[in-house]
């Protein structure tokens, strides 16, 4: 089971979206959490943020979930679905002879395995980055969302900072239903300094064969910044193994960042791929929607909603 397919976070992630929770529950995969969303006359649906599909599909079962979606779309005269998929392995798609039109491979991410001995993985660089932040006077504490009330300003201070997309922007009330809906399934890290000032915060999910490190935040004006976060993510990575996860996934980061996604790299052992399924199911509606919009898109999906949330 993942966070990203509890009940719970789907609600929170609809109400964020302006959407209401839905599923698609008739296919021969199992059931596929959605967010049924209003556009115009119409309605669409788009999966919650994350990784909200099984992990434990075979490549040749995308096919005929992409072709069930569709005909499931169709009947609804809905013109799209925006599936977000979950992080495969090396070889993965190879699988198959051939992938499903609607699929789109994304960027890496990277995974802690958690069964292994995954100290010995990190890089030579990380190691001496974690013995510098071990000899700082930072102190790493755990405690629940719903007991952080101000990870939500130093996270919205962070994203300014970052020019982070809108759509990344959470607000109080995001947190304060996050942080009530999975409870105990999450985990606030902070790294404190000396005056008990914070340095750098993280959440994480737990309780799962794969924990996931879901957000982060920092003072981007203290000098032990980089040096906190990482040490975040290592504690982090030693309380889930303790806790029997299988891996902890630290998840990607946007073309934007590319010194978010060589930090992940440095704690990896597994190099994993994203991939999203675009499925058009009424194609007139789909048409008409674009024609009015003025769109002819191609990287945003669905087109007609380019420039929106």
């Amino acid at each position: 089971m993942s966070i990203f397919l509890e009940r719970g976070y789907v609600e929170v992630e609809a109400e964020w979206l302006g959407g209401s929770p839905s599923e698609f529950a008739g296919g021969s995969t199992g059931s596929l959490p959605l967010i049924e969303r209003s556009f115009g006359e119409h309605h669409d649906f788009v999966s919650p943020y994350g990784y909200p599909m099984c992990r434990a599909l075979a490549v040749d079962q995308l096919s005929a979930l992409a072709s069930e979606l569709r005909e499931w779309l169709a009947e609804q005269n809905s013109p799209s679905a925006f599936v977000r998929g979950f992080p495969v392995p090396s070889g993965y798609f190879e699988q198959c002879d051939e992938l499903p039109a609607a699929l789109v491979r994304g960027s890496s991410t990277f995974e802690i395995d958690l069964t292994a001995d995954f100290e010995t993985e990190y890089s030579s660089s990380l190691r001496r980055d974690l013995r510098r932040a071990q000899r700082e006077p930072l102190e790493v504490s755990e405690s629940a969302l719903t007991e952080s009330p101000w990870f939500s300003e130093l996270y919205t201070s962070t994203m300014d900072r970052l020019g982070a997309a809108q759509s990344l922007r959470y607000a109080d009330e995001y947190f304060d239903r996050l942080g009530v809906e999975l409870g105990d399934n999450l985990r606030v890290l902070t790294a404190v300094g000396t005056t008990q000032e914070v340095i750098a915060a993280s959440l994480f999910s737990k309780g799962y064969e794969v924990d996931e490190y879901m957000l982060s935040c920092s003072d981007f004006d203290h000098p032990l910044r980089g040096y906190a976060s990482k040490l975040l993510i290592h504690n982090a990575a030693l309380r889930s193994q303790a806790e029997g996860s299988c891996a902890l996934h630290l998840g990607g980061a946007p073309e934007s960042n590319p010194g978010l996604l060589q930090m992940k790299k440095r704690f990896g052992t597994r190099e994993l791929q994203f991939f999203t399924m675009r499925i058009i199911g009424d194609q007139a509606v789909y048409q008409e929607l674009c024609d009015g919009a003025g769109s002819r898109s191609s990287e945003h999906f669905p087109a007609y909603r380019a420039g929106t949330q």
